[in-house]
């Protein structure tokens, strides 16, 4: 997550993670950072997250739809838009935004809908909010003024062949709208 945490400024960042599960991934973004904050609903992962992960991560347990944390200086979010309803989706991208420096960075990842047809159906059965590339990007860029989208087979990550991806990873700079930075 160099992307985030910036080479230029190691151990400076403060971020957060939305739908960080048991901390996996927020044990990673954290070697770059000076504070990582997750969350997530599920009060199992969370309990696991704090008992096994580490004291330089704070976690929390509640649904964080529309929830207000501070201003970070990147916000990661990866294999959770998929399970966010889409009537809830506003209320997701607004606590992206509500919690994001103007001028800070947020990470998205989610598995194509291309890639549904060979999911097993347990899985496939609880994501309800799916996207192509091109409908990501699109939604995204409601919201930024930069929208890079990477897309991913295995361990490849690429810049095209949106149709052939099995996992989509958008990295957004520069707010639209009013906000300013504290």
């Amino acid at each position: 997550m160099k992307m985030i945490g910036s080479i230029y400024e190691p151990g400076k960042k403060e971020l957060l993670d939305l739908g960080c599960s048991d901390g996996f991934g927020t044990y990673y973004i954290a070697e770059y950072a000076k504070s990582v904050l997750g969350v997530d609903f599920d009060a199992e992962a969370v309990w696991f997250a704090k008992e096994n992960i580490g004291d330089q991560i704070s976690f929390r347990q509640e649904n964080f739809l529309n929830q207000y944390y501070g201003l970070f200086d990147g916000i990661v979010s990866f294999d959770v838009l998929e399970h966010i309803y889409p009537e809830n989706e506003a209320a997701f991208m607004n606590t992206v935004i509500r919690n994001l420096k103007k001028t800070g960075t947020f990470v998205v990842g989610t598995p194509s809908l291309e890639s549904q047809q060979f999911a097993k159906e347990n899985i496939s059965g609880a994501h309800v909010n799916i996207y192509r590339g091109e409908e990501l990007y699109a939604m995204l860029k409601q919201y930024f003024y930069n929208v890079y989208l990477f897309t991913q087979n295995d361990e490849i990550i690429h810049t095209g062949h949106l149709r052939m991806a099995n996992y989509l990873i958008a990295v957004c700079t520069h707010q639209k709208g009013e906000k300013q930075d504290e």
